[in-house]
């Protein structure tokens, strides 16, 4: 056994941890509440980690992109992504295009400004970002009045319902997006560099690549999954409302983390972070199954995080 996990790569070795707890998070799950294993609850649970994957792409590639990055204001853009896009599409299918542009568009802008401030005006990402997300709130409540369009189209209304026995499209659509990203990672220069970059921002400066052109291009990128999230969000809910995406602040930085991408940059996969939504929801689910209240559950939400960000920065220093 040890042999074996020697010869597997930094980047596998960091999603084992994740594998196990999913293990044991769905036997703990069974065995408090009959049923939790069962095939209905797994493809529950994979449609809504598949979605927080979506949303948590951008904020995974900020992260590897290094130099302390970090995207608070995603929960804000996911739910602009829902609204904004809900106001063009009015409920109509041959609107759907139309939505995801427009949505892609404005979060995309917004990220662009997230990304110069940071870059060029030398504000800290933490400031940045939050201070980004309130402007973006407020947004939102001017554009919709604070009441915003909440007619899906049917279409979209499709991507969490059971399509092939328990198959959902949202399913389908986040093995694409896994798929398409580790190949932009993997095999692209632009994926190549976010590594170099992360990994030594130096070094990667000294080899003449626009280390601040790519990190701006990672906020833009954070911002155009997070809209593009917000707008599935919004069909697979069914519903649109003001603040809808501010859990997924947090959430995406929790898939990131649980997912083994490195917080200093420089390595992670998005195989990771699917896994890491994966242990997330099931984390909420058996906190749910022990009948915990809300607050409750936010509390120990809270603690894990912290205590998975200890591990992960700790072991960060060791490799340094």
């Amino acid at each position: 056994m040890k042999k074996f996990l020697n010869n597997l790569s930094l980047d596998a070795r960091a999603c084992i941890p994740a594998l196990i707890s999913i293990i044991a998070l769905f036997v703990f799950g069974q065995a408090l509440s009959p049923g939790f294993a069962s095939l209905q609850n797994v493809s529950t649970i994979a449609a809504q980690a598949m979605l927080l994957l979506i949303i948590s792409a951008g904020q995974a590639i900020v992260f590897m992109a290094g130099d302390g990055g970090i995207d608070l204001s995603v929960g804000a853009f996911v739910s602009l992504g829902a609204l904004l896009s809900a106001e063009f599409m009015g409920g109509r299918n041959e609107m759907i295009p139309l939505g995801i542009f427009i949505a892609a568009l404005f979060r995309g802008l917004f990220g662009l400004i997230n990304g110069l401030g940071i870059q060029f005006l030398k504000i800290p990402a933490l400031a940045m970002t939050l201070a980004m997300a309130s402007v973006i709130d407020g947004f939102y409540i001017w554009y919709t009045n604070g009441m915003p369009q909440a007619q899906v189209p049917s279409l979209l209304g499709k991507v969490g319902r059971q399509w092939i026995g328990q198959l959902r499209p949202l399913i389908l659509i986040g093995i694409l997006v896994i798929i398409a990203l580790e190949l932009l990672m993997r095999k692209t220069n632009f994926g190549k560099n976010i590594f170099l970059i992360g990994s030594n921002k130096n070094a990667a400066a000294l080899c003449g690549l626009k280390v601040h052109r790519y990190a701006v291009l990672a906020y833009v990128l954070s911002g155009i999954f997070a809209s593009i999230g917000g707008m599935l969000f919004f069909g697979y809910v069914g519903a649109g409302q003001m603040r809808m995406g501010d859990d997924y602040t947090m959430m995406s930085i929790a898939a990131v983390v649980i997912g083994g991408v490195n917080v200093s940059g420089g390595r992670g996969t998005f195989i990771g972070v699917t896994l890491g939504s994966v242990v997330y929801l099931l984390i909420t689910s058996v906190l749910v199954a022990l009948g915990l209240a809300p607050g409750v559950r936010a509390f120990f939400q809270g603690i894990i995080l912290i205590l998975l960000l200890i591990i992960n920065c700790r072991s960060s220093s060791l490799r340094r």
